[in-house]
């Protein structure tokens, strides 16, 4: 046989073979039975997280096309022995590193914050499967970072129950007892073994560096998953950030409303509010009594078959208020948001929020609403209070009526042209905290869906049921008002939204709403206009197509379109046949249509 060291300079063959000694005799002396148990202790989380996955695909999940299942299998398949390999060479090399680390403080400290860490991890993820039947995807991160201290115990106090924390524990048991037998094992005092320690990390770094530029590895790899997805979040937001907070870009806009009167529009955007719980939409409950009433009385125009895009609120709003949709998110870091095309027309804007802050209004680490409405000439958010400022998980401090008072302030601005956003709490979990102590409330299961009565709910989750549809009752009366004030001016729109829908568990054991594969519901919104008089005779025959388009399947991503047609602006970035104004107006692809009941 040839021998390869022919081809070397001169002296290099023995240099190598020096090293490779060196190497060898190192890994000779390694305790490879207590990496072996923590390297299967890094890939536990894996292997959980690899069933629940398996589960969400074979139980059903939504936004699967039954027609597609024999490829997904297979992809599927082939993506989690991909996935296997590389997580064992990974952590393997990973525990490596870890373990030959100089000071023995060191090396103790970082495996046991990597063990907490995949503790945490997998309980996490077995916890979000049993209320998502979903693993945690980078929405969920999302959320998380956007979410502050009152807010999380509102969700805490809603949504998770003591079984499913129980479930959730067990699934960390193999990491608990697999810690006592190999933590603190004496093999691993020894460590600091330089040429296996440097060898292994810069390995580590080149997969690290290749996982995370593969979107199904990172996925998952818990490691590479938390680096990945709070990197991307907190790049994406600074992006977007700076891109609202700048002068607004050359985006050309052209108005073609000629008329030098005052003009105000108003665009509301609700929360966790799904239709099918608004009478309005044939709900059996009447919870929606005044806004049915409008309708009646044809003063409100309704959209009889819209989708939210998204599930969440955070995801909604870069799709909802910019021109990017879900196919594609280009524009979110390009081009323009809507407070900023309304500036460049001229409008004052303003934007009056009932949502709570995260970090503080510009101060770089302030959640997404709070980044869009760096834009607005007047940013107002009444719930500035967390835990600290008297609210509890039963009392909140501020109401979605409360914001009425800004909202007046706005409308006495003398300013020719107006631009409100107003962005409520809505019918937000914790529900019971959405509307005032003393409001009329609804109790017992009289017009109650039959799949929720079927299901034999519980006491408290009837009780959730009930509180829900009385804060859909109360976000009734505050969009009646809200109504009422801008009808007394003459050139007025003013355009309602949810960003979501909920599910209360009527056909599934999913409460609330995430974003992805969910019931249906979760994307079933609430949109309607009103249109004053005066804004009724300038559209003309645009009111006729209007109409006629809200009778057919809509998506919120597109909803900027409509708004700018309504608004009466004309921009490169607006797409024409997206729009409810327009003759030639298209569906398109709707997210909620590829999902059960």
């Amino acid at each position: 046989m040839s021998n390869p060291n022919k081809y070397l300079p001169k002296g290099m063959s023995h240099l190598l073979g020096e090293k490779f000694k060196i190497f060898s005799s190192a890994l000779a002396e390694y305790p490879w039975i207590v990496l072996f148990g923590l390297t299967l202790l890094c890939m536990y989380p894996f292997a959980v997280t690899t069933l629940l996955n398996m589960a969400a695909v074979f139980y059903g999940s939504g936004g699967v096309d039954f027609n597609a299942r024999s490829s997904l299998y297979y992809d599927l398949f082939i993506r989690i022995i991909v996935s296997f390999v590389y997580n064992l060479i990974f952590f393997t090399l990973f525990v490596i590193s870890l373990s030959e680390l100089k000071l023995k403080m060191v090396r103790s400290t970082g495996l046991i914050v990597l063990w907490f860490y995949l503790v945490v991890f997998t309980i996490g993820s077995v916890l979000h499967f049993c209320l998502y039947r979903q693993v945690i995807g980078v929405s969920s991160i999302y959320a998380i970072l956007d979410t502050n201290i009152h807010e999380g115990l509102e969700f805490a106090q809603s949504v998770i129950r003591a079984d499913l924390l129980f479930l959730s524990f067990l699934s960390g048991l193999p990491l608990f007892f697999g810690a006592s037998r190999f933590l603190s094992h004496r093999s691993l005092e020894a460590g600091c073994n330089h040429v296996v320690s440097y060898a292994s990390v810069t390995i580590v770094c080149l997969l690290g560096y290749v996982g995370l530029k593969k979107e199904f590895l990172q996925e998952n790899n818990p490691v590479l998953f938390a680096i990945g997805s709070i990197g991307q979040s907190i790049a994406e937001k600074a992006a977007v950030r700076a891109l609202s907070s700048s002068a607004p870009p050359n985006i050309n806009v052209t108005l073609r409303d000629k008329n030098e009167g005052p003009i105000t529009h108003i665009l509301v955007i609700g929360e966790s509010t799904t239709r099918r719980h608004m009478s309005l939409y044939g709900y059996g409950r009447d919870t929606t009594p005044r806004l049915s009433q409008l309708a009646m009385e044809k003063q409100i125009e309704i959209a009889q078959d819209a989708c939210s895009s998204r599930g969440a609120t955070l995801q909604q709003f870069k799709e909802l208020l910019t021109f990017a949709t879900r196919e594609d998110h280009r524009a979110l870091f390009t081009g323009p948001n809507l407070v900023q095309v309304m500036k460049s027309a001229g409008f004052h804007s303003y934007w009056i929020s009932n949502q709570q802050l995260v970090g503080g209004l510009n101060t770089g680490s302030d959640n997404w609403p709070a980044v869009f409405a760096q834009a607005a000439d007047v940013q107002t958010f009444i719930n500035k209070r967390g835990l600290w400022g008297g609210a509890t998980t039963t009392r909140a401090l501020t109401l979605d009526t409360d914001l009425l008072g800004p909202i007046r302030e706005a409308l006495s601005d003398k300013s020719a042209r107006r631009f409100i956003i107003v962005h409520l709490l809505g019918s937000h979990m914790n529900y019971e905290l959405r509307y005032p102590p003393g409001f009329t409330e609804f109790s017992g299961l009289q017009g109650v869906d039959p799949d929720f009565i079927s299901k034999n709910p519980s006491p408290s989750e009837i009780k959730a049921y009930n509180s829900y549809d009385t804060a859909v009752l109360y976000n009734d009366a505050f969009m009646s008002e809200l109504i009422r004030e801008a009808a007394q001016l003459n050139r007025v729109t003013l355009t309602y939204l949810s960003d979501h829908g909920e599910s209360l568990g009527e056909t599934s054991d999913i409460l609330g709403h995430i974003d992805g594969p969910a019931p249906r519901q979760v994307y079933e919104i609430p949109l309607l206009f009103f249109f004053s008089d005066a804004i009724k005779q300038e559209l003309g025959s645009r009111m006729l197509t209007l109409r006629r388009n809200l009778g057919r399947p809509f998506q919120s991503d597109s909803l900027i379109n409509t708004l700018l047609d309504i608004y009466g602006l004309e921009t490169p970035w607006k797409r024409e046949k997206a729009s409810l104004l327009s003759p030639s107006y298209e569906t398109g692809r709707r997210y909620c249509d590829t999902l059960g009941r």
